[in-house]
């Protein structure tokens, strides 16, 4: 794996840690972060494999946890799409990228 994408997955996991952590109560701020560290990610990585598994992660993931919400497994405080903040979506798609990611750094 290239250097390049180690430490864009790195940043990825750390600016995306850090801005839920401060801006989890601003829903529109927080989605203009996370949707400029995913088009980031893209341009850099420049792979359409990338792009179809973050649409995957971003779609799987809210599907799951607007089901098990819906049983009233859990809540969140500020929930705008189906008992779910919308920059939700692009959280999961971005934690989709960082494990396969991941999992190619640890397959050699």
């Amino acid at each position: 794996m290239d250097k390049k994408i180690i430490w864009l997955t790195v940043f990825t996991v750390i600016l995306s840690a850090l801005a839920v952590a401060f801006l989890w109560k601003y829903t529109w701020a927080l989605f203009g972060v996370l949707l400029v560290i995913a088009i980031y990610n893209f341009v850099v990585s420049k792979s359409m494999q990338e792009l179809k598994l973050f649409i995957f992660g971003a779609i799987i993931g809210p599907v799951f946890e607007i089901f098990v919400i819906s049983f009233g497994a859990w809540t969140y405080p500020a929930p705008n799409l189906y008992n779910i903040p919308v920059w939700l979506v692009l959280l999961w798609g971005l934690a989709t990228l960082v494990l396969i990611r991941a999992k190619d750094y640890f397959k050699k």
